[in-house]
């Protein structure tokens, strides 16, 4: 009778008071509480439950959604990550490999430098002098040319590699709009019958709390 119908209204209002979910959805649950307020036997109080039930089983299968896609971008992000701190290793190598070369070439040319002064101080043979002079230029020349060489070859690697970074973040950018994407086509699927891809009652719950919501402001 109607003390069996406030026993069950009340054990069920207990429940839905006690479940502790995220704004959006305890918006939807909200809508559930007018429901039990204007529910006038047992048969309408099991009817409530049932639509609670499918509430709580549409959302912890919408989270199981939500987390195996979470997993999968945070695998395909630590992916990405690890090899942009491996570009930045190598960057950090190829910025060694040139600061050698240049102390290498600097130190080849100061060498070439102080003993043609030595040379010219202490010339006496003017045609030893200049084979002397072209001797060190020589060295001068070729150490400039390696010079050349290494750095080109470096920086064609280095160029490569921002091409290469530059996809592979491109890459995780479409893997993060596909994640969203997805994130929102299954809330939007939760929120639709599966046969008929109307509004469920999830819909229309989560509809009437946002009517109820903005008719209480109004007040």
């Amino acid at each position: 009778g109607e003390d069996r119908t406030l026993a069950a209204r009340d054990a069920l209002q207990a429940l839905v008071d006690h479940l502790s979910l995220p704004p959006a959805a305890q918006a939807r649950l909200g809508a559930i509480t007018p429901q039990l307020q204007q529910a006038q036997d047992v048969a309408s109080v099991r009817a409530i439950a049932k639509t609670l039930a499918d509430f709580v089983v549409d959302y912890i299968a919408g989270l199981h959604t939500e987390v195996a896609g979470l997993n999968t971008f945070l695998v395909v992000i630590k992916s990405r990550l690890g090899e942009v701190s491996g570009f930045v290793d190598l960057e950090k190598s190829e910025r060694s490999v040139a600061d050698a070369a240049r102390d290498q070439l600097s130190s080849t040319v100061k060498s070439s430098l102080d003993t043609m002064r030595g040379r010219v101080d202490r010339a006496d043979d003017i045609d030893q002098l200049k084979q002397d002079i072209q001797r060190h230029i020589g060295l001068i020349d070729g150490s400039l040319t390696a010079f050349v060489k290494t750095e080109s070859a470096r920086s064609s690697r280095v160029d490569e590699q921002h091409v290469e970074l530059s996809r592979k973040l491109e890459e995780m950018h479409r893997e993060t709009d596909r994640l969203r994407k997805a994130l929102s086509e299954a809330q939007d699927q939760a929120l639709r019958d599966a046969l008929t891809g109307l509004p469920n009652r999830l819909a229309f719950n989560e509809r009437m709390a946002t009517e109820i919501a903005r008719s209480r402001r109004g007040a």
